[in-house]
């Protein structure tokens, strides 16, 4: 049983009780953290002047950002504050904004 002081577990465990689901197992758990935190960087992002890409900051745990940048959807330096979603990101995080809003 995971601790309630580990912020996925704790996310995970609110979001799936206000939907009623039944237990998930942790790959299932991880899946979701991620996919909710491409839709949150998606919806707080913003393009800058002259620029094509989408921006955002880079306020998420380093191990879902690490997954996310591993399967190509964000990319960001070490240094930077920010992050910027990939083509094949921006479109994924636009088909989980959807797939969320009919869920809630």
């Amino acid at each position: 049983m995971q601790e309630f002081g580990d912020w996925q577990y704790w996310f995970t465990y609110v979001f799936l009780n206000d939907l009623k689901q039944p237990q998930m197992e942790q790959t299932d758990i991880n899946k979701l953290t991620n996919e909710l935190a491409l839709a949150l960087i998606y919806l707080s992002a913003w393009k800058e002047k002259g620029d094509e890409v989408c921006r955002a900051w880079k306020g998420y745990d380093f191990t879902v950002l690490d997954e996310l940048k591993e399967q190509g959807l964000i990319d960001f330096s070490y240094k930077a504050k920010s992050l910027y979603l990939s083509e094949e990101g921006e479109e994924k995080a636009k088909q989980l904004v959807e797939k969320f809003k009919q869920i809630v």
